[in-house]
C-alpha cells in the first residue's frame, strides 16, 4: 500500500467518505512535516525508518481516536531517530490533546515522554505517579532499583527550580543606553542582557548582535528589546526547566515570582552544573 492507503486505512474500514478521507491523510501529513503533494504516492520502501514511524504514528491518529496504545514505538530505531521522534510525538499530542498509552522498558523515554509513569511488576502497578514523584519518592526497594538510583539521587537533590538558577543574570534598565549595555556584556562575559524595570519586574532581553547592528539608531535598550519572553515560575519543579529548554531549544529561562521580578535564570550550563553536583557530588575545594 502506499504511504496515503496506510494513513487511509482505518477511516477507510470505519466507511468514511473518500473526500473527508483524502482531507484527513494531507492534514496528518502535514503535522509532521511531510508534503502530502510529495510523500503519499510513495511506498513505505521508499522512506527512511524515522518516516515509516511517523507514518505509522499518523495511522494510529487517523480515526481520531481518543485513547492511543503505543507498545514500544521506538524500541527498534537509532538514538537520533528515537530522540526526534519522542520530541515530535510530544508536539503531536500537545497539539491533538490525545490520551496515550505509551509502553516501555527504557526509563529515560517514560521520564521524558510521560505526565504520568505506572511502574509494573507480575501484572500489579506497583507506583503511578508523576515522573518528579517517582523520582523523588519510590515506593519500594523494585522501583528504586528500576529508576535507577542515579536518577533518583538526581530528583532528591533538585527538587525546584532554584535549585539550578543563576542567581547573578546580567540585567539592565530599559533606558540603559547601547553603548552602556554593550559594556556591561563585555564586563560580564555574556551575549544577551535581561531587561527590568526599577522593582526589577521582568521586560525583555536584547542580544549583542542587535545591539552592535543597531549602535547608531537606537539611543536606549528599550527600544531593541524583545519582549514575550518564556519564563518560569518559582517553586516550580527543576524537570520543568529542563523539558522547556530541551523542548523549546532555548538558551536559557528566567525565573520570576508570582508579580513577574526576576529572581534568576536557568541555562543549559547550569542545568549541567546542578545535576553534576547532585550525581557526582561537589568537588571539594583543597
Amino acid at each position: 500500500m502506499t504511504i496515503e492507503e496506510n494513513v487511509d486505512l482505518v477511516p477507510r474500514l470505519l466507511g468514511w467518505e473518500k473526500e473527508q478521507r483524502s482531507q484527513r491523510v494531507r492534514e496528518l501529513l502535514e503535522l509532521v512535516d511531510m508534503d502530502p503533494d510529495v510523500y503519499a504516492k510513495r511506498y513505505p520502501n521508499e522512506l527512511s525508518g524515522g518516516q515509516q514511524q511517523r507514518i505509522g504514528v499518523l495511522r494510529a491518529l487517523a480515526a481520531e481516536p481518543s485513547v492511543i496504545l503505543m507498545d514500544e514505538p521506538f524500541g527498534a530505531l537509532d538514538p537520533i531517530t528515537r530522540d526526534n521522534l519522542q520530541d515530535e510525538l510530544k508536539n503531536l499530542q500537545s497539539k491533538l490533546q490525545k490520551t496515550i498509552v505509551f509502553v516501555t522498558h527504557d526509563m529515560d523515554e517514560a521520564l521524558k515522554m510521560a505526565d504520568r509513569i505506572a511502574i509494573m511488576k507480575d501484572g500489579l502497578i506497583i507506583q503511578l505517579d508523576t515522573p518528579e514523584m517517582v523520582l523523588r519518592h519510590p515506593t519500594n526497594e523494585f522501583v528504586l532499583d528500576f529508576i535507577g538510583k542515579h536518577r533518583a539521587a538526581a530528583g532528591n537533590g533538585l527538587d525546584s527550580v532554584e535549585s539550578i538558577m543563576k542567581t547573578n543574570p546580567a540585567v539592565a534598565g530599559p533606558e540603559r543606553g547601547v553603548e552602556e549595555t554593550l559594556a556591561l556584556m563585555k564586563r560580564r562575559g555574556v551575549d544577551t542582557v535581561l531587561v527590568v524595570d526599577k522593582d526589577k519586574r521582568l521586560l525583555g532581553m536584547v542580544s549583542i548582535e542587535k545591539l552592535d547592528r543597531n549602535r547608531k539608531q537606537a539611543k536606549a535598550i528599550e527600544d531593541l528589546m524583545e519582549t514575550g519572553l518564556p519564563v518560569i515560575v518559582a517553586g516550580a519543579p527543576a524537570r520543568e526547566a529542563f523539558d522547556i529548554i530541551t523542548n523549546d531549544r532555548l538558551k536559557f529561562l528566567p525565573v520570576v515570582d508570582d508579580d513577574q521580578r526576576l529572581l534568576g535564570l536557568v541555562t543549559r550550563t547550569s542545568m549541567v552544573n546542578a545535576l553534576a553536583g547532585v550525581v557526582w557530588g561537589e568537588e571539594e575545594t583543597p
